[in-house]
């Protein structure tokens, strides 16, 4: 948890000890907080004046904050006068601070000059976060207050504009961002689990329908599936997404090489932030998703980033927390069995990810089935020599194929009733007329199964 910004306004060190932790009423009772947390008693300097002080942590930009106040008072009131709850900072400023990992304040001003009220519940977005016992006295009564909070990202900016602009113009497997930052801490909601933990490869949501000529994917078809996005640098501004990643362990996503590599230099892991189980890359508040900074990047060490064959296209992301086993988030099997992709040749592989559609740009995930080609096939598709030796193969999507985005995204073979790890989508082909990619031609995938040992090296 970020530090809290108490009010500055609050005197003295050892007195504000005091209101934190009770304060008598006029009635001679000592009211404490039932949640010195989240609720504290404060006195403002000026109007000498007691008033409630609320501080929310772990909030999200762009979340909806709906905040329910209910205030015990030990007496009836006269008056229409029934208090108020507002935030102490602007919402502009308070917008920041959340997206800066810091809470929200909210001032809470009580009904009657000289009556402490008890706080009987504090309520988030519909969950008590606070609850606290009714006052004493034969004449109670109960008010209710209530703020809701509105924040967004800003929808555009210099650089999104550049790259967005950059894909009408000459379409690549991946664009880069630039220059970007976004605070890390995003919190998360509770996710229901899934006790056996033997599930790799084997989703909760059956296969039900099927980029460029792909079909919808449903939410939790493929939950190994993960987007990476490149952290802004600016604050307020929204991730850029960057390539899809597969989830191999509740602590590490495999994906492309090129994936982490901005203008041949590594980039750093602070950079990237890893989206476990999200479905909607637009919507960084789906109830599903888990968020992870990159704790540390592996790159292939053979990889090199200005090869134009990109043998080893592969990386490996460890990520600063565990996920979660739940419906939406479960790992891919990793390859097992024969290494040779001559056993292979002619079987089927699934690919999904956010890649653009013949539609344009998509927010969910699409999904098409490749078939697995010889090396002799690729070479002759793709018009250039693909030694047995080669990491990669091709795959025949018959009218589909992965275009910008789909970059780091898994082709995942079902064998029985669970998925397994063959390859990572490492280039789609561009038509150079239409700029356009280009459905007639194979895609490149970075083949797992020669690398699997390496693999194992880093995630046990």
């Amino acid at each position: 948890m970020a530090p809290s910004r108490r009010l500055s306004s609050v005197i003295g060190v050892s007195f504000c000890v005091i209101l934190i932790m009770c304060f008598r009423s006029s009635s001679g009772q000592y009211v404490q907080s039932p949640c010195p947390d989240v609720f504290t008693y404060q006195l403002d300097p000026q109007t000498r004046q007691i008033f409630g002080y609320i501080e929310i942590p772990d909030l999200r930009v762009g979340q909806s904050v709906k905040v329910i106040v209910e205030l015990s008072i030990p007496a009836q009131l006269t008056t229409n006068n029934y208090g108020s709850i507002a935030l102490i900072n602007s919402r502009k400023q308070t917008g920041k601070d959340i997206l800066n990992g810091l809470p929200a304040q909210y001032k809470v001003i009580f009904p009657l000059r000289n009556t402490i009220p008890s706080v009987k519940s504090i309520t988030l977005n519909g969950k008590i976060i606070c609850s606290g016992p009714r006052a004493n006295g034969q004449i109670v009564t109960t008010v209710r207050l209530q703020h809701t909070l509105e924040t967004q990202f800003k929808s555009t900016s210099i650089v999104s504009q550049r790259v967005m602009n950059q894909q009408k113009q000459a379409p690549q497997i991946i664009a880069l961002p630039k220059l970007f930052d976004v605070a890390l801490k995003i919190p998360q909601l509770p996710q229901p689990v899934i006790s056996n933990k033997n599930v790799c490869g084997k989703p909760v949501v059956g296969l039900t329908r099927f980029a460029i000529n792909g079909k919808r994917t449903e939410k939790g078809q493929f939950p190994w599936i993960a987007p990476i996005f490149y952290k802004p640098n600016l604050t307020g501004e929204k991730p850029i997404y960057v390539c899809g990643s597969s989830l191999v362990t509740m602590r590490h996503l495999v994906t492309a090489g090129h994936c982490v590599f901005l203008e041949f230099d590594l980039i750093r892991p602070e950079k990237l932030l890893a989206a476990v189980g999200m479905h909607n890359i637009d919507n960084f508040f789906e109830d599903s998703a888990e968020f992870s900074g990159i704790q540390k990047i592996f790159p292939h060490p053979n990889y090199v980033d200005d090869d134009p064959t990109n043998e080893l296209d592969i990386a490996v992301l460890q990520l600063f927390r565990t996920m979660p086993l739940t419906p939406h988030i479960i790992p891919i099997c990793l390859w097992k069995g024969d290494d040779n992709l001559d056993k292979v040749v002619d079987m089927s592989g699934v690919v999904a990810g956010w890649g653009v559609t013949e539609l344009g740009s998509t927010s969910t995930p699409n999904h098409f089935v490749a078939r697995i080609v010889s090396k002799r096939q690729c070479s002759a598709n793709l018009a250039r020599v693909f030694s047995s030796a080669s990491k990669n193969f091709c795959a025949d999507g018959n009218g589909a194929s992965p275009c910008n985005g789909d970059s780091g995204s898994g082709f995942a073979m079902l064998r029985g009733n669970q998925y397994f790890l063959r390859g990572i989508v490492s280039r789609g082909q561009v038509n150079h007329i239409t700029l356009k990619c280009d459905i007639s031609k194979y895609g490149i995938y970075m083949d797992i199964a020669p690398v699997r040992y390496w693999l194992r090296t880093i995630i046990g």
